[in-house]
């Protein structure tokens, strides 16, 4: 399984050190927004709409990209850019071509035209893709994440907390 994904083009935003300076996952307040996160051994998934498929991705926030398996890509029709980058996986360095999914939901947040990795999880995985930072960082930038293990939930607060 990959490890880090790491997208040349792409810097890492800021909003992950925002993130961190939460003070405490039980100040949960009534405009923070929730998605439910499941635990699978020692991981983590959420559940997100692509392209109105119903799909569990694994929360990975030192993947700085979010890749999608080859299979699923083929099955959802993802429109490929022509791009192909360099990610870092836990057996080295390797190309992967670029897709757009034309509509990305996660919780009530809905991305458009979100540019996701290929990668090859093989059949039998019980996650279809790595849920990576860019799509955290992009669901809406007025709001910083955090991730509260007891509620087993993705929080997203708004940033002026």
């Amino acid at each position: 399984v990959l490890a880090k994904l790491n997208s040349q083009s792409r810097p890492r935003s800021s909003n992950i050190a925002e993130s961190k300076t939460l003070k405490s996952a039980a100040n949960v307040g009534a405009k923070d927004i929730s998605v439910p996160l499941q635990r699978l051994g020692t991981n983590l998934l959420a559940n997100v709409q692509i392209n109105r498929a119903s799909v569990p991705l694994l929360l990975d926030t030192g993947a700085s990209i979010t890749a999608l398996d080859t299979h699923l890509i083929n099955k959802l029709n993802l429109a490929p850019t022509g791009q192909v980058i360099q990610i870092s996986t836990a057996n080295g360095l390797r190309e992967a071509r670029l897709y757009k999914a034309h509509q990305v939901q996660l919780g009530r947040f809905t991305i458009n035209n979100l540019t996701v990795a290929e990668i090859d999880l093989g059949r039998n995985s019980s996650f279809k893709g790595l849920l990576g930072t860019d799509l955290l960082n992009s669901v809406n930038r007025d709001y910083a994440y955090l991730i509260d293990n007891q509620r087993g939930a993705l929080i997203f607060k708004p940033k002026n907390f």
